[in-house]
Order: C-alpha cells, then structure tokens, then sequence
C-alpha cells in the first residue's frame, strides 16, 4: 500500500486540473479505506454552483475507481463514510457537525486545508497536505504511513 502511495504522489512533478483532481481520485478513497478498515465506501462531493464542473468530474474519477459518489449543492449529513470540498467556502456550523459525527473532509483546492482535513499540496512535488488541529478536534485516526508522506499544514 505504501509502494501505491508513494508512487501516486511522487510521479507527476506538474499536475494541471484534471490530473490533480485524478490523483485525488485515486488518494481519498486509499486513505479512507485505510482509516476506516473497509473497502466499500461512500463520499459525498460539497460543490457551489461556480465548481460543478470540477465536482462532475470527481464523481466520474470516483466511480471509475467503485466508489459511491453522491454530489450535494446543500450540505447533507448522511452515512457517507468522507466529504470532498470542491467548492472555496464551508458554512462553519455545518463543518463543525460533521466534526463531531467524527467524518472526514477532503479538499480539492489546497487553500481549503484551513477548511478541510486533507488536500494535495502542490509544489516541486503533489503529496498529501494534512491538517492535524481539524483531524485532532475530531478525533480521527490517521494511519501513521499517510504521515510520514504528508506535509502538516500549521494553523494560522
């Protein structure tokens, strides 16, 4: 797994939308399998109107790779097993419910780390970027290999 991982963030040293959002594809599902010891999963993709396009296309990466994939416009609480954020805002009281139901919350943007839990960083190379005050206010367990991978973004 570690090998998987490890090859999808170090073989692509400039990535443009679609690649990024297709590794991200590949990534979240892998990190939440792991975290949650099983293999079928559901994710929800929190979109505005300005980012559906982007949103659509994670949704057809996603199900490429048998995930259940449901897009909301309004966010929805449901037994969906994570969230990705493919939108540049988040109503705070809704992120602070799904802290507490102990979800996961990707971003597609790295400037939603602030935001969300995990992102890819973008820079000489994509690796996961982890936002561990948000991952310990849920009390969420990260697989200690995603760690020693990842870039620890550092609250402001």
């Amino acid at each position: 797994m570690r090998k998987i991982l490890l090859i999808l963030l170090f073989n692509f040293l400039f990535a443009d939308v679609n690649e990024l959002i297709y590794i991200e594809a590949k990534l979240y599902p892998k990190i939440v399998m792991i975290n949650e010891n099983k293999s079928d999963i559901t994710i929800n993709i929190l979109y505005d109107k300005n980012h559906l396009s982007i949103a659509k296309k994670m949704e057809k990466f996603l199900k490429e790779n048998n995930v259940k994939v449901k897009l909301n416009l309004i966010p929805d609480i449901s037994d969906a097993d994570a969230y990705i954020l493919a939108t540049n805002k988040i109503d705070k009281k809704f992120k602070e419910k799904l802290l507490k139901k102990r979800k996961l919350i990707f971003s597609i943007y790295p400037e939603m780390i602030k935001e969300s839990m995990i992102s890819l960083y973008l820079g000489p190379r994509v690796k996961p970027i982890i936002n561990l005050y948000l991952i310990k206010k849920a009390s969420i367990y990260i697989n200690p290999i995603i760690l020693k991978v990842a870039k620890t973004y550092e609250k402001d």
